[in-house]
């Protein structure tokens, strides 16, 4: 019957197959040796693949569906023994003329239920098989693109291998964690990636008590690496992690009163639509020049000079005392090809006009990079939600 069966009708369609099952091992039992025989052939041939896949779903309960196809034969040849003539012999002979009206009616309900079952999976989106990977697939290469194939990975909190025949990205992929509910797996594997110097990891959430029920992926991956954004896909989630930089290059911008950029280190010099910028900063500085109400602004502008992006966030003393400080920029679904350069200011809404502070030689902003260029769009109907650092 499939998976397509509303949860109303499955108790039926138990009923029903159960009672052509055991109509024809009852009518096999009862034609005799040879009739014996089959039933008993029969029967391990329909119950052996079921118990083996009931056995293998206990730890790894994935594609149950598609295993259970090993048991069709047997179901069906018991299903044919139960409305087909048989001989029968002795003093059960009554049961020859009787008992076969009885499980065709069985057959034709399950039939009947059967076929609207194959309706609805050919005809109804929700039943549909590709319906939300390739989305999801999609999302992943968009995470994926701008970072060449060894600073870069795909994980997936739930051992699924459909999720590789849609993703067909450059970057390698793995699980995690490793095994179900392996967290010491997990801390290892998520030290090693950092190790190896991958600066970005792209996580699907897949939500399982099976196999990560305590989010242990996401607490390896938290001590190595900045949650960036997360996008739900359908019934996933999408995670960006992003590594923080072991070394910021060397920046120098002095604003008003003494506030000094030390240090920026921009990962990405190719953007793609869609995706997630982490911006790093170095401040430094005397915390009595600000009145508090200041705030900081990163804008992504195109070779015209037009706004493109945008983050703000409030500017204060422990940005001048941290060792890093980070923000997100959150690209747009629809990006132009061409060239792109970002951009810093500092300004204060808290007085009138919001004043930008302006830069020792006179100007209202800073470039942090030029030259950041972006190739075709990759669009995608999902919504990112960006976390503060």
């Amino acid at each position: 019957a499939g998976e397509s069966v509303p949860a109303g009708q499955r108790t039926l369609l138990a009923g029903l197959a159960t009672a052509l099952v055991v109509s024809g091992l009852v009518r096999l039992a009862l034609a005799g040796p040879a009739g014996r025989c089959n039933a008993w052939l029969l029967g391990l041939y329909l119950f052996a693949p079921l118990l083996a896949t009931w056995l293998g779903a206990l730890s790894r309960p994935i594609f149950n569906e598609r295993y259970l196809v090993a048991a069709l034969p047997g179901f069906c040849l018991l299903a044919a023994a139960a409305v087909m003539p048989a001989t029968v012999r002795g003093r059960h002979a009554g049961w020859q003329l009787v008992p076969r009206a009885l499980p065709a009616v069985f057959l034709a309900g399950l039939m009947a239920l059967s076929l609207s079952a194959l309706a609805r999976y050919y005809d109804d989106p929700v039943y549909s098989k590709t319906r939300g990977w390739r989305a999801l697939a999609a999302v992943l290469a968009r995470y994926t693109a701008s970072y060449p194939a060894e600073t870069v990975r795909v994980a997936q909190t739930y051992p699924d291998p459909t999720l590789w025949y849609y993703y067909t990205g450059s970057a390698p992929h793995l699980v995690l964690p490793p095994a179900a509910h392996d967290a010491a797996g997990a801390d290892a594997e998520a030290a090693r990636l950092a190790a190896q110097g991958v600066e970005r990891v792209v996580v699907a959430v897949q939500t399982t008590a099976a196999w990560d029920a305590h989010g242990v992926a996401a607490a390896a991956l938290a001590k190595h690496y900045d949650l960036t954004g997360e996008t739900p896909v359908a019934g996933w989630r999408v995670q960006v992690y992003e590594q923080p930089p072991r070394v910021l290059a060397s920046f120098e911008a002095t604003f008003a009163a003494g506030l000094r950029l030390t240090s920026v280190h921009v990962p990405a010099r190719h953007l793609t639509a869609g995706d997630v910028m982490r911006i790093y900063l170095r401040w430094e500085g005397p915390a009595s020049a600000l009145r508090g109400s200041e705030k900081l602004t990163l804008q992504l502008l195109d070779a015209q000079g037009r706004l493109v992006a945008q983050t703000d966030r409030p500017f204060g003393a422990a940005d001048l005392s941290a060792p890093m400080t980070a923000s997100t920029l959150m690209l747009p679904r629809f990006l132009l090809p061409g060239s792109y350069r970002l951009i810093l200011a500092l300004y204060d809404p808290g007085q009138p006009g919001a004043p930008r502070l302006l830069t020792a030689a006179g100007a209202d902003h800073v470039e942090l990079a030029a030259q950041l260029t972006a190739a075709d769009a990759l669009p995608q109907p999902t919504r990112t939600v960006s976390h503060a650092p």
